[in-house]
């Protein structure tokens, strides 16, 4: 019996001596630890890796790499819309018109819409008609006054008024502008008048004829080569009520300007910024002489109703009657000689009739009216009629509101026409002096309703 335990036991410690022997012989070759293939709570029974390696013929094989994820559709990134600008932009009347759609259309009456047309648009019958001689001789438009070089009617591009004169414009080879011809036809005399500015029109009287008119290149050195922008020819909605992008995408009230909210002299302001005669030496025309208008006073930026355009650059243009050190009396020269009468009357009253046209608010903050009405007190800026023409009823019915008892045509005493626009044709003064005794200088042309010669859709 002892010898079979001593025999077993022998048996035993060989199987584990051989064991032992063989892990120690393959972890040296794999460089894995016992427990890799055994399991070491019940040597030397195989773990299912060491099982693995003993059926692979005692080789280790590279497990297969897991499977990468399939990649993931790449998505578009939505189209970024360019932001717009964070500050109102212009739009255009034609905009306004898609939601206003009345005021758009009776807009479209007023002169304010058709102060500069395309020629087959806007030429007078009588023009076209009187076009070589009118009908006592006098010759029409032959050149264009700052080249001096010939030309005829089929070159005029556009044409400037309708109601009391019409001027006409063709091309200026020299510098790419716009220049003046050299006669203006007179709408009651049917007559051509000599017209000498000798200015490319863009860079000398623009600004009161466009909406949204901005600068973009102006040197001082090289006036010639002056640039320029505008949102809209002729005095659209946004002349008066600011850039209306805002407010076309919102519609909110909030987000456009209204002159009839604000104070009277700061309505009669935003008419005052056309109705001004001035001398502009800050920005020359190209031909280098000072403008007759007035830019907002950096490049790319466009004058805006409810801007003080009387603080602009003082020292570099001359408003008479508007600026303190530019007395309404004073004697002046070039374009401002003559600007309003200065005689017996104008002394002892103190009150200086307009002159020249557009001067109207130069004569209207002399009036006591002024701060008490304002412009669109009379007048419409929506609208024209033939019954009251640009004002709300006729003035008769418009002067009885305050002052009755005076004889029905008593205005037109207050308002003698006296401000030349044309050869014997002349606008009337609007300093609305109660003892004015100054007689019309000639004829008015209120009722005059101008006859195109291609007829308008």
């Amino acid at each position: 019996m002892k010898t079979i335990f001593v025999a077993g036991a022998i048996l035993v410690f060989t199987i584990s001596l051989g064991s032992a022997s063989a892990n120690q012989r393959y972890s040296g070759q794999t460089g894995k630890s016992c427990a890799s293939c055994h399991d070491v709570a019940n040597i030397p029974v195989l773990n299912t890796f060491g099982k693995q390696f003993k059926a692979n013929g005692y080789k280790i094989v590279a497990p297969k790499p897991a499977p990468k994820p399939a990649p993931k559709p790449a998505l578009k990134p939505a189209p970024v819309k360019p932001a717009g600008p964070s500050y109102p932009v212009y739009v255009g009347s034609e905009r306004c018109g898609q939601c206003h759609k009345d005021y758009y259309s009776s807009w479209k009456s007023t002169y304010h819409s058709k102060m500069v047309t395309k020629r087959d648009v806007g030429i007078l019958k009588d023009a076209v008609i009187n076009w070589v001689y009118d009908e006592v001789g006098n010759q029409g438009p032959t050149i264009g006054n700052a080249t001096k070089d010939k030309f005829s009617v089929l070159d005029v591009e556009y044409v400037l008024g309708s109601k009391w004169k019409q001027r006409y414009l063709v091309r200026n080879s020299k510098t790419g502008g716009l220049q003046l011809m050299n006669k203006q036809f007179n709408t009651l005399t049917k007559q051509w008048e000599n017209y000498g500015n000798a200015n490319d029109w863009d860079t000398m009287c623009i600004t009161c004829h466009s909406t949204g008119y901005r600068l973009t290149k102006y040197d001082e050195k090289d006036p010639a080569a002056t640039k320029w922008q505008v949102a809209e020819l002729n005095v659209g909605c946004e002349a008066c009520h600011g850039p209306g992008s805002k407010h076309a995408a919102s519609k909110s009230k909030a987000d456009i300007y209204n002159p009839s909210k604000q104070p009277l002299e700061v309505q009669a302001r935003v008419c005052g910024y056309c109705h001004s005669r001035l001398e502009n030496d800050k920005f020359l025309s190209r031909q280098g002489n000072p403008r007759e208008d007035l830019p907002a006073p950096a490049l790319n930026l466009s004058r805006k109703p409810w801007d003080d355009w009387t603080k602009w650059y003082p020292q570099e243009v001359v408003i008479p009657g508007l600026q303190s050190e530019d007395k309404i009396d004073t004697a002046y020269t070039g374009d401002l000689k003559d600007l309003f009468y200065n005689d017996a009357q104008a002394v002892s009253r103190g009150v200086y009739d307009e002159k020249k046209h557009h001067q109207e608010y130069q004569g209207f903050i002399q009036s006591k009216h002024y701060n008490k009405l304002t412009c669109t007190t009379c007048h419409n800026p929506h609208k024209r009629t033939v019954e009251t023409r640009s004002l709300k009823a006729k003035p008769d019915d418009l002067c009885a509101k305050c002052h009755s008892g005076k004889p029905a045509d008593w205005w037109q005493q207050v308002m003698p026409g006296v401000a030349k626009t044309a050869n014997n044709l002349f606008v009337r003064s609007h300093t609305f002096d109660a003892e004015q005794a100054r007689p019309d200088a000639g004829l008015v042309a209120n009722d005059f309703q101008p006859v195109y010669y291609f007829p308008r859709k």
